[in-house]
């Protein structure tokens, strides 16, 4: 790991290997009396962790936002900004915290971009477009009917990704600014109940997690 090197590197300086990268660079910090968001502070940070120290307050998206210091990069999806957190958190792949974290991060994203209320027509219609449904049903009942059909095979992860960079483009259209990339495709609709369940093995949302969003639990499809 990159940031390990970087701090092992110091003359009398113990990394812990107990502890994460977080909490040794922080001991470095206070060890070589380098001041909280000082020059030397921020130059260090980038240099252990490789991006910008970001002294807490909300960041782009909310889920981001709980872990003071941590800097949301706009242009990364969200499958690459937590691993960036991940890492920084030292929450290793295929342990408990990163499969925790990785849910809930799913589960808030979700959440946030399309919503939770099953009664409400305009978040189903939002999922239905974002389906491809381009004209969606103008009811709840028939929207159901639509992302329910065992036809309709797209990752959930995708339509998260999916959401999340068209919500940003659609924003830097409306404030009359250069979208930092260009509009998304629509998330890919497989036709293939093979290649969809290999896909998705790969790139799964959590059973439970899925299942404590009414919106979020249309989308599940049982993986043979």
């Amino acid at each position: 790991m990159p940031g390990t090197s970087f701090l092992r590197a110091f003359p009398n300086f113990h990394y812990d290997d107990d502890s994460t990268l977080l909490d040794n660079f922080y001991q470095l910090a206070e060890n070589r009396r380098w001041a909280d968001d000082s020059k030397l502070w921020r130059l260090n940070w980038r240099n252990c962790f490789g991006f910008p120290y970001h002294q807490g307050g909300p960041t782009v998206d909310g889920y981001f936002g709980q872990f003071p210091g941590f800097c949301y990069i706009t242009t990364n999806t969200v499958q690459q900004n937590f691993n960036i957190l991940a890492k920084w958190k030292g929450w290793a792949k295929k342990t408990e915290d990163y499969r925790e974290e990785w849910s809930t991060c799913l589960a808030s994203f979700f959440a946030k971009h399309y919503g939770s209320n099953d009664e409400k027509l305009a978040a189903w219609q939002d999922l239905c477009r974002d389906a491809g449904h381009h004209s969606p049903p103008t009811s709840v009942t028939k929207c159901k009917k639509v992302m329910g059909s065992p036809k309709l095979l797209i990752n959930i992860v995708d339509m998260i990704e999916y959401r999340v960079r068209k919500e940003r483009y659609e924003q830097a259209l409306a404030g009359g600014g250069l979208p930092l990339e260009p509009a998304p495709p629509l998330p890919r609709r497989f036709e293939n109940v093979h290649e969809f369940v290999e896909y998705t093995r790969a790139k799964r949302f959590p059973k439970d997690a899925a299942k404590t969003n009414p919106l979020l639990k249309s989308l599940l499809r049982v993986l043979h």
